[in-house]
């Protein structure tokens, strides 16, 4: 195939214009490129001048102070009367789990019984 030996106006035109643009495009973005090379300063080397105390922080809730007091006198020994309110057996607590743990499994076998 042979080239033509006259391109019309209507390509040549456009053809050379947009060459042109790319032209301008490439030159602006490698000057930019070589400025933003020659404006980093490099980074000053870490401090290593650490001490220990340079990682301890500060408790955020001290336990020398709680910040709250005790409403009632602090007793030495409490009476059988006093504790009976609060106490709870663990030998009963323990047989009351067996026992319902004991219950679901004989519940669940018999369900499973047709």
């Amino acid at each position: 195939m042979a080239f033509p030996g006259k391109i019309p106006p209507k390509i040549l035109l456009p053809a050379l214009g947009g060459a042109f643009l790319m032209l301008m495009v490439l030159l602006v973005a490698g000057a930019l490129a070589g400025r933003s090379r020659e404006k980093e300063a490099p980074l000053p080397p870490p401090s290593l001048n650490l001490k220990l105390s340079d990682f301890i922080m500060d408790d955020p809730v001290p336990l020398a102070d709680p910040g709250w007091f005790p409403v009632r006198p602090i007793r030495e020994k409490w009476e059988p009367e006093e504790i009976g309110e609060f106490w709870v057996d663990p030998v009963e607590l323990g047989i009351q789990q067996l026992e319902e743990e004991n219950d679901k499994l004989v519940r669940d076998f018999f369900e499973t019984i047709p």
